[in-house]
């Protein structure tokens, strides 16, 4: 992984004087009892625009637990990539389970490849007002039936 971000940034520095904040990516660890669940997402110049203005790659719905990044035309994704875009950028995730899983559903954030120029913030079901997610936090929910969260990135300049 420090190879691949080393080479983003090579790449970033070479080939694009206009992005505010270097290619990054932030990954979103979903978990209730046993059975887990892995989203990446961030920023990279290199991103595929037939693919909806992203770098993706599929999501695998398998297993008890099932979450993946929703977007246009009912694409979904388990690693996705924007290019630069005005900010602020934003993820809908979706979580499915089985009904076997009673355990709450706990979000934990790995935020080590992300810039300070980059807030990221989280808008739960219980809510529509966003909250900035920090390194290393987790937090908690009930598990429902179909949950969505919005995951978004505002970026300085």
């Amino acid at each position: 992984m420090i190879k691949r971000l080393l080479t983003l940034g090579v790449l970033w520095a070479l080939c694009s004087p206009c992005w505010a904040v270097p290619p990054w990516e932030a990954t979103v660890q979903l978990q209730s009892g046993a059975a887990t669940n892995e989203l990446i997402f961030g920023q990279w110049p290199m991103a595929d625009p037939s693919l909806e203005n992203v770098a993706a790659v599929p999501a695998m719905l398998k297993g008890a637990l099932q979450s993946c990044f929703m977007r246009k035309k009912h694409a979904l994704w388990r690693d996705i990539r924007a290019l630069a875009t005005p900010s602020p950028l934003e993820w809908i995730v979706n979580v499915e389970h089985e009904e076997r899983l009673t355990q709450p559903l706990i979000l934990r954030w790995q935020l080590t490849h992300v810039p300070e120029q980059v807030t990221l913030k989280l808008v739960t079901p219980q809510t529509s007002i966003p909250f900035v997610v920090m390194a290393g936090t987790s937090q908690q929910f009930e598990l429902k039936k179909n949950m969505t969260f919005k995951i978004i990135a505002e970026i300085k300049e």
